[in-house]
């Protein structure tokens, strides 16, 4: 009995070339291109513009504000003010890093630092109606504050997760701007309240929206429109930065950062702030 042979069969070459244009044509199999996520990146430009607006939005009325719920304050007191602000950012600003890369997102500290700020500017209206020790209330009101803006230095390190190297300079430009801008364009929205006076117009109580508390009021409203802002339109993205886990299956040793360069970052800033802050105080001083 002769053996059984096994029967092949020959697939028509019709299909064997149908199968390989599928091939060629399956975008799947092709690698990605990064891009920067420029959309993300204006977003984030915007938050760091409605942050910092609240930077300077009532200095030149807190002095004024001061004298006006408590006749004893003294330049003294001004400067603790002003050093609470820092005083927030400089304990906040490590934690929302450390939170950050604890869990590699950062849209979840922005809600809190635009949250804290809100606090602060709710707090910092409510101080002229607190029936005792009203000048800390505004203390508080201002290291609250500070605590919240640190997650504009999130922003900066966003800047570079979200753009390749070739676009890294123009996206850092981006978040500068909308700091820089944001930064000029409070004081000047003081004048709006100016014609308010110190009464202004009543709220509820003792309440009033006048020339100290109309800054803070907007700043309210700046957050709340910041919140939506983040909802609705801030996508995150991590386009620039490679993570340790795919840089070791990679085998890319990524090279550590230098802390001289670091620290003389960190003494720039210092020197920068330190003038900044002895030049409002002494203009205020000479009220």
């Amino acid at each position: 009995m002769a053996p059984k042979t096994k029967k092949s069969f020959d697939m028509p070459s019709e299909i064997c070339e149908f199968e390989e244009i599928a091939i060629l044509n399956d975008k799947s199999l092709e690698p990605q291109i990064r891009e920067t996520h420029w959309f993300s990146l204006y977003i984030a430009a915007i938050l760091a513009f409605l942050g910092c607006i609240q930077l300077g939005l009532y200095f030149s009325s807190v002095w004024p504000y001061l004298q006006e719920i408590d006749q004893t304050i003294t330049e003294k007191f001004l400067g603790f003010v002003f050093a609470a602000y820092s005083f927030g950012d400089l304990l906040s600003s490590p934690i929302f890093g450390y939170w950050s890369k604890k869990i590699a997102k950062i849209k979840p500290l922005i809600y809190i630092g635009f949250l804290s700020m809100f606090f602060g500017n709710i707090i910092y209206i409510s101080a002229g109606i607190m029936p005792f020790k009203q000048r800390y209330f505004i203390l508080f009101a201002r290291f609250f504050t500070g605590f919240g803006f640190s997650y504009v230095s999130l922003l900066r390190a966003y800047a570079v997760s979200v753009s390749i190297p070739s676009d890294r300079s123009k996206a850092i430009a981006y978040i500068t701007g909308g700091i820089a801008l944001g930064a000029t364009t409070g004081p000047a929205l003081q004048l709006i309240f100016t014609p308010l006076g110190r009464v202004g117009i009543r709220i509820i109580g003792d309440l009033h929206f006048n020339i100290y508390t109309g800054p803070a009021i907007l700043a309210c409203f700046i957050n709340l429109a910041a919140y939506f802002l983040i909802y609705f339109c801030f996508t995150e993205k991590n386009i620039g930065v490679i993570d340790k886990n795919t840089a070791k299956e990679k085998g890319v040793d990524l090279p550590p950062y230098c802390r001289i360069a670091v620290a003389v970052c960190y003494l720039t800033c210092f020197c920068l702030m330190f003038v900044v802050i002895n030049l409002e105080t002494y203009v205020f001083k000479t009220l």
